[in-house]
C-alpha cells in the first residue's frame, strides 16, 4: 500500500526506474557488481562522516587548542597544502598499476594503510604530551601519508568501479547513489552532532571523537566485504608492453581530455581557496553548532532529493557539459551567500545550504563523469592519475594563495549591508569569480565538441544518424 501510495508522485517513480535499471536489471550482467559498489560508497560515506568533515576540523583544531593566531593559520594551511602535495603521489598510480592484470589486492592494501592511520594514528597524535608545534608537524605528516595512500590506490579503483557502469545506466545509478547518500549522510550528521554537541557541553569533546573512529571500524569492514561483490576486468589486453613513456605521452594525446583536465583544475583551486578556512569560520568565527551546521544539511535534502531526477533528465536531454556549466554557476552563488553569514546571520547558512543542495546533483554528476567523456581508451588509470594529479596541485596552490590572502588581509573586515565580514568569509567572493570562469570554459567545451560532431557526421553519415549521435553526445 505505501509503495502505490508513493509511485502516484513522480519523484518516486523517477527513483525506483534508476533503481531498478542500475541494481535489478541483468541485461548486461554487472548488476551484483553495481549492489557493490553502492553498499561499498556507503560505508566509505559513513567512515567519512565519522572520521572526516567537520570531525576532522574538530580534531585539528583539539591539537592547536593552544598555538599561537600565527601558528593556528599556519598548521591550518600547512594541513591543507600537504593533502593537496599527497595526492600528487598519484603519479605513481601508473607506475604501480599500469601493468598489473589485476588490481584488487593492492587496492586493498593501501586502503587498509589509509584507514588505519585515520582511525588509530590520527587522535594518538592529538593526546600525546608533546609541544604543540611538534604534534601538528606528526599530525600533518601522517595525514599527508593517508592522503597519498587514497591517492595512489584511487585512480585504479575508479577506473575498476566505472568498469561496472557502462553508459547504458551510469546516470541513473549516480542518481540513486547520490540520492541515497545524501539522505544517509545529513542523516548522519545530525545524529552524529547532537552526539557531539553532548560532548561539548561535558567538555569532553577528544571522547566524543575517539568513539566515533571506533564506530568506524565496523563500516571499514562492511566497505571491504561489498568490494568482493565487484567484478573486475582485465587490465590493458590491447598493449603488449606497457612503457614509462606511453603512461606519460597517453594523457597528453587528446586535447578535450586536457580541457576537462583544465575545467577540474579551477574547479579544485575555487572550491579550496573558499572552504580552507570556511569550516575553522563556522565554529569559531560565526559560533554556529553542530547540530544547527547538520540541521541545516537536513532540510536541504528534500529539495536535493527532488532536483535530482530533475539533473538527470537535463543530462538526457541536453547532455553532461551543459548540466555541469549551469550547475557550477549555481554552485558559485553558494558561496556569496556564505560571505554573508555571521554570528548575527545563522539564517544565511540555512539559505546557503538549502540553495547549495539544489545544484549539487548537477555538481555531483557532472564531476564523476567528466574525466571518461574524453578520456583514451587505454591507459585509463595514468589518464585519471593525470586529471587528479592537476586537481591536487591546484588545490595545494589554493592552500598557499588562501594563507597569504590571509595574512595580508589579517584584522581587516569588510562592512557589507551592515555586516561586519571578517577575511576567512569574504574570501569566498574569489571562489565565485572562479568558478564563473569555469562554468564558461564548460560551456565552450560543449559549443566545440557539438560543432566537431556535427562536422564529422554531415561528412560521414546520414543526416538521421547524425540527430541519434548528437543525442547520445
Amino acid at each position: 500500500m505505501i509503495k502505490k501510495f508513493l509511485m502516484r508522485f513522480s519523484v518516486f517513480r523517477n527513483y525506483s526506474d534508476c533503481m531498478h535499471k542500475s541494481l535489478y536489471d541483468i541485461g548486461d550482467g554487472l548488476h551484483t557488481s553495481r549492489r557493490g559498489i553502492l553498499i561499498s560508497h556507503h560505508a566509505t560515506t559513513v567512515i567519512g562522516n565519522l572520521t572526516g568533515g567537520i570531525f576532522s576540523t574538530t580534531l585539528l583544531l583539539l591539537l592547536l587548542g593552544n598555538a599561537t593566531a600565527a601558528e593556528y593559520v599556519k598548521f591550518i594551511a600547512l594541513n591543507t597544502a600537504v593533502l593537496s602535495f599527497a595526492g600528487m603521489t598519484q603519479l605513481l598510480s601508473p607506475v604501480l598499476f599500469e601493468k598489473m592484470k589485476r588490481r584488487r589486492r593492492a587496492i586493498y592494501v593501501l586502503t587498509a594503510i589509509s584507514h588505519f592511520i585515520n582511525i588509530f594514528v590520527l587522535p594518538a597524535l592529538v593526546i600525546i604530551d608533546l609541544p604543540t608545534a611538534t604534534k601538528a608537524y606528526l599530525y600533518i605528516s601522517a595525514a599527508g601519508i593517508m592522503q597519498a595512500c587514497g591517492a595512489i590506490s584511487g585512480p585504479p579503483y575508479s577506473v575498476w568501479m566505472m568498469h561496472n557502469l557502462p553508459q547504458t545506466c551510469r546516470s541513473d545509478y549516480l542518481v540513486f547513489q547520490n540520492m541515497t547518500t545524501d539522505v544517509l549522510t545529513q542523516g548522519l550528521l545530525l545524529i552524529l552532532s547532537l552526539f557531539m554537541d553532548f560532548f561539548k557541553a561535558h567538555n569532553a569533546v577528544l571522547a566524543g571523537i575517539l568513539i566515533m573512529r571506533a564506530l568506524a571500524i565496523g563500516a571499514v569492514a562492511v566497505q571491504y566485504l561489498a568490494r568482493n561483490l565487484m567484478a573486475e576486468p582485465e587490465y590493458n589486453t590491447e598493449v603488449q608492453h606497457v612503457t614509462f613513456r606511453e603512461m606519460l605521452r597517453t594523457p597528453l594525446s587528446s586535447k578535450p581530455f586536457l580541457v576537462t583536465v583544465l575545467i577540474a583544475t579551477l574547479w579544485s583551486f575555487g572550491t579550496t581557496i573558499g572552504g580552507i578556512y570556511y569550516s575553522a569560520y563556522l565554529l569559531d568565527g560565526a559560533g554556529l553548532s553542530y547540530t544547527f551546521i547538520s540541521i541545516c544539511g537536513m532540510l536541504g535534502i528534500p529539495l536535493n532529493i527532488y532536483m535530482l531526477p530533475r539533473w538527470n533528465k537535463f543530462i538526457v536531454k541536453f547532455g553532461w557539459l551543459p548540466a555541469l556549466s549551469l550547475s557550477m554557476i549555481m554552485y558559485g552563488i553558494c558561496f556569496v551567500l556564505n560571505v554573508m553569514v555571521t554570528e548575527h546571520t545563522a539564517w544565511m547558512y540555512l539559505i546557503s545550504t538549502v540553495f547549495c543542495m539544489s545544484t549539487a546533483g548537477g555538481v555531483t554528476l557532472g564531476f564523476v563523469n567528466l574525466p571518461f567523456l574524453y578520456m583514451p581508451k587505454s591507459m585509463e588509470s595514468s589518464c585519471l592519475a593525470f586529471y587528479n594529479l592537476c586537481s591536487s596541485l591546484a588545490a595545494m596552490a589554493a592552500a598557499s594563495a588562501a594563507e597569504s590572502f590571509c595574512i595580508l588581509t589579517e584584522n581587516r573586515t569588510l562592512n557589507l549591508f551592515g555586516l561586519i565580514i571578517e577575511n576567512r568569509a569574504y574570501i569566498c567572493f574569489i571562489a565565485f569569480i572562479i568558478l564563473l570562469l569555469n562554468a564558461g570554459i564548460v560551456w565552450l567545451l560543449y559549443r566545440s565538441d557539438r560543432k566537431n560532431h556535427a562536422e564529422k557526421n554531415q561528412s560521414t553519415i546520414p543526416s538521421e544518424a547524425l540527430s541519434q549521435g548528437n543525442s547520445g553526445a
